[in-house]
């Protein structure tokens, strides 16, 4: 058992680097119903008609895990999420912007979230709905209070209010509201962002 003293302190690095994934802080929450979750049965994360939109916390995405991946092109991908693992391993939501630049000079500004919007919206529930075919659509809107670029530049904002159909059908019904918000620095390197240019 020498071995054991002799690579503590190394071991005792790799775990706790590995166990560093508070990147930031945020929430994501409100009333949604999951069609088709696990082996075709649903689930519902909806409150009584009695409680508001707002106050509803039936669904609560938990997500621990904070990132900005940037792109050549102007682009930017943000992702609220569980956990550091691959999105489509995960719970978690992640806003596309298709152009950072026209976020120049808005901030503090209600900014639409849609699917022929600047920034767009996609929810990811393959943790919690292992093995289902997912499709939500999802509009809303996004201020965002801070947002850079670098490495450790700070991104936070809130997301008044998104709302999820069910993207299967022609006129998807509608599964729920989820509102939130998020407060971290800009982290380079995996898995922060998966690509380095």
């Amino acid at each position: 058992m020498k071995w054991t003293y002799r690579y503590l302190p190394i071991i005792l690095i790799v775990v706790a680097a590995g166990c560093d994934q508070a990147t930031g802080d945020g929430q994501l929450s409100g009333s949604l119903f999951i069609p088709d979750c696990v082996d075709g049965s649903s689930r519902d994360f909806t409150c009584e008609a009695t409680v508001s939109s707002r106050e509803c916390r039936a669904f609560d995405l938990d997500a621990d895990f904070f990132a900005l991946q940037t792109y050549p092109d102007n682009s930017a991908k943000l992702r609220m999420q569980r956990g550091g693992a691959d999105f489509a391993l995960a719970d978690g939501i992640v806003f596309q912007i298709d152009d950072t630049r026209r976020l120049r000079g808005r901030l503090s500004e209600s900014i639409p979230v849609g699917q022929n919007e600047n920034v767009r919206a996609g929810l990811g529930l393959f943790a919690r709905c292992p093995g289902s075919i997912q499709n939500f659509e999802i509009t809303g809107s996004i201020v965002f209070e801070a947002f850079g670029l670098n490495k450790g530049d700070r991104i936070k904002g809130v997301i008044e209010t998104l709302e999820i159909r069910d993207g299967r059908g022609e006129n998807g019904n509608v599964l729920g509201q989820l509102h939130g918000d998020f407060d971290f620095n800009v982290q380079t390197g995996p898995p922060y962002q998966r690509f380095q240019e």
